[in-house]
């Protein structure tokens, strides 16, 4: 499958500034200094990538597939209380601390998924 995808622009000033775009409201007046970012638009092939999880690595493809089956109890239908964000996070960190073998990680954004049930029931029958 072909999809569009834009890409931050590889330029000379990002050697010298640093890549920033902020998200917060700001007054009209500093509005153009929201972002020094440039993007580029590609045509992007996408590839179903499952049963590839274990051939997968950080230093080949940039990213990992991080299987752990004790995230499943974190399958919510609805909406999770804050208790229940903040208990999923937790064990994320843990899990990125074990597998990169280091003392802190920080998270900047953490996005929930939420499933409907009949996704839920899918991936289990799988």
């Amino acid at each position: 499958m072909i999809v569009p995808m834009s890409f931050m622009k590889n330029h000379e000033r990002y050697e010298e500034e640093k890549a920033y775009y902020v998200d917060c409201p700001l007054d009209p007046e500093v509005e153009d200094r929201r972002t020094n970012l440039d993007s580029q638009d590609y045509e992007v092939e996408l590839t179903d990538l499952r049963g590839f999880n274990e051939r997968l690595s950080l230093e080949n493809h940039g990213f990992k597939v991080i299987n752990d089956p004790t995230l499943a109890s974190y399958d919510w239908v609805s909406q999770p209380s804050p208790e229940q964000e903040s208990s999923y996070l937790r064990k994320i960190l843990q899990l990125l601390q074990m597998e990169f073998e280091t003392e802190h990680v920080i998270c900047y954004e953490i996005v929930v998924r939420h499933l409907l049930a009949r996704d839920i029931e899918e991936i289990r029958s799988t």
